[in-house]
């Protein structure tokens, strides 16, 4: 069940964010020295990334879609983690397209600067985290 509230840390947290409405926004744009500042483009499905450049989008360094088409792309195109459980000798795609299974958790904490996703599979016993954001230079 889509969950949304904010943590002790003032961070927006989305549960279950692959079944939750879709939205999309970007990470600030900051500039290094030459003051060219990289963007990115994420959206609540997936591993959230859907595009990052340089500058504009004209200057993509992953492919930029609008936010509509992100939605349905990013399951294919998008950042992919996939783990090999050696015990079970299964292998699993992290913060894929969660199908209703109650044994994974999926979360989405959003903060000015940075977005992490995380995702416990209580079937396999793996913890995931990742953690987006923008660096100066």
């Amino acid at each position: 069940m889509v969950s949304y509230y904010f943590d002790e840390n003032k961070r927006f947290v989305v549960e279950d964010y692959n079944n939750s409405k879709p939205f999309s926004s970007f990470l600030p744009g900051i500039a290094g020295k030459r003051y060219i500042p990289l963007w990115v483009l994420y959206v609540n499905r997936a591993q959230a990334i859907a595009s990052f450049g340089i500058a504009h989008k004209d200057n993509p360094i992953m492919e930029f879609n609008p936010a509509f088409r992100s939605y349905q792309v990013i399951f294919t195109h998008g950042f992919r983690t996939f783990i090999k459980d050696v015990n079970n000798d299964a292998v699993f795609e992290a913060f894929g397209k969660n199908t209703q299974n109650s044994q994974v958790i999926q979360k989405m904490y959003i903060s000015r600067n940075e977005v992490e996703l995380e995702e416990i599979n209580n079937t396999s016993g793996i913890k995931t985290h990742v953690i987006y954001f923008t660096l100066p230079q």
